[in-house]
C-alpha cells in the first residue's frame, strides 16, 4: 500500500512516460495535490522516500522536452477523478482509452464548460 503522495506521483510519472514514448514534447500536468507539484517543481531532500520517482518524473521534464506542472481544484477536475474511480475497478496495469468512455462523457461537458482551463 503506498501513500495518496506517491499514488499521485505514479500516475504522473507514468503519464509522463506514456506521453513521451508517444513523441510529445510539450506536456501539460494538471494536478490536484498541491504536495505533488511542489516535489516536482523543487525537488526534494535526498531522505524523502519519493525523490528516485520524482528525480525520473523529472527527467523526462528535463530532456528536451517542455513540461508545465499546473495544480487545480478536484472539483475542477472531474473527469481524472472518475477514471481514477473506474481504475480501481480494474486488474492492475495502465489502461488507455483511444475515445472518452461513455461513463466520464457528461462529467467531461461539466470540466470543459463551467470550468475553463487557461494556459
Amino acid at each position: 500500500m503506498c501513500s495518496v503522495l506517491e499514488a499521485e506521483l505514479w500516475g504522473i510519472f507514468n503519464g509522463l512516460k506514456l506521453d513521451w514514448s508517444r513523441g510529445f514534447r510539450k506536456i501539460y500536468v494538471f494536478v490536484d495535490f498541491v504536495n505533488a507539484i511542489t516535489l516536482l517543481k523543487d525537488g526534494c531532500i535526498t531522505t524523502n522516500p519519493q525523490r528516485t520517482l520524482v528525480e525520473n518524473s523529472y527527467q523526462i521534464h528535463n530532456n528536451n522536452g517542455e513540461v508545465n506542472w499546473k495544480h487545480i481544484f478536484r472539483e475542477i477536475n472531474q473527469v481524472a477523478d472518475d477514471l481514477v474511480k473506474h481504475c480501481l475497478s480494474l486488474d492492475n496495469g495502465i489502461k488507455i482509452f483511444k475515445f472518452s468512455p461513455s461513463f466520464i462523457s457528461n462529467v467531461s461537458l461539466v470540466d470543459g464548460v463551467a470550468f475553463p482551463i487557461s494556459f
